[in-house]
């Protein structure tokens, strides 16, 4: 494990048709196991880990805070995107290549039913309101989360995503889950006015504008400023739900903002500290239940 990362999380293994997956599991100690908690599964960037990114976003402080259930899956593509994290990993997005392309054509694990496996797992070990799942993520784990809005809105009541707005062409005629997102521009990975091919063509404000079509959404006004760097635009029905809310950090890097451990600031740029982006995902998940 890394500083910073609870030293009671757990690590589950799961049986699959790929062979063994596995995913990390934080549960607070005050929870009342008696009373329905709220999951948030949360995702690593490509080339990193479960344990890396818990640190990274901090959300298990929130957890002990709040009171939810914390799981953190691990990947099964191999990356690896720097020295630090050889034993990294990245997300099969289904329409969506990876931004290091290991030449390997066989197809990739099906990872949104392995997050639905991970979901009955902690469920069945776990007092788990499965009316209030949750899913949050960062760079190739936010693009992950984007699709899972689209892929999975029966199981998640809303998605949080870092660095990683996209919309899956596939499932545009799809209902998404309700989402909250952030995006520096300054991101060099994936650049806020897009431009970097296949993986990363349109620009975050095209993408909002067009998640938020498939919801029936539209923007309540002009982007909101929120801090000198920090500017807030959000989407709702013409009934007044709010579908999408985006985040836009002006400078800011490719990174978490709020984080207590920053990393590789010196390749993917500034971390803004004039928001917590793990508090503003929960303040947001809290407002979301899922229909069934």
């Amino acid at each position: 494990m890394f500083p910073g990362v609870p030293r009671d999380v757990q690590e589950r293994v799961l049986p699959g048709p790929e062979g063994e997956r596995r995913f990390l599991l934080y549960t607070p100690a005050t929870l009342d196991p008696d009373r329905p908690a709220p999951l948030v599964l949360e995702f690593h960037g490509s080339g990193a880990t479960p344990a890396e990114q818990m640190r990274y976003s901090a959300l298990h402080r929130i957890a002990d805070r709040e009171g939810f259930i914390l799981a953190a899956p691990r990947a099964a593509i191999p990356m690896r995107m720097f020295d630090s994290t050889p034993e990294g990993a990245a997300w099969n997005v289904p329409g969506v290549p990876l931004i290091l392309d290991s030449g390997d054509d066989t197809p990739g694990p099906d990872d949104v039913a392995f997050v639905r496996r991970v979901v009955d797992a902690v469920a069945a070990e776990r007092n788990v309101d499965r009316r209030r799942v949750y899913a949050a993520g960062f760079s190739g784990g936010g693009r992950f989360c984007s699709y899972l809005a689209y892929a999975a809105p029966d199981l998640l009541a809303a998605v949080g995503t870092v660095a990683g707005l996209r919309l899956p062409s596939a499932l545009r005629h799809v209902r998404p889950a309700p989402l909250i997102a952030f995006h520096g521009t300054a991101d060099p990975l994936n650049p806020y006015w897009g431009g970097a091919g296949d993986r990363w063509d349109l620009s975050v404000p095209e993408t909002a504008d067009l998640v938020a079509r498939t919801m029936g959404a539209h923007p309540t006004g002009a982007p909101e400023a929120v801090s000198d760097a920090v500017s807030r635009l959000v989407y709702a029905t013409p009934g007044g739900e709010v579908g999408l809310v985006q985040y836009t950090v002006r400078g800011g890097g490719h990174a978490w903002p709020g984080t207590p451990y920053p990393i590789h600031t010196a390749v993917l740029g500034p971390v803004t500290r004039e928001m917590d982006a793990g508090a503003l995902i929960w303040e947001f998940f809290t407002d979301h239940r899922a229909a069934g």
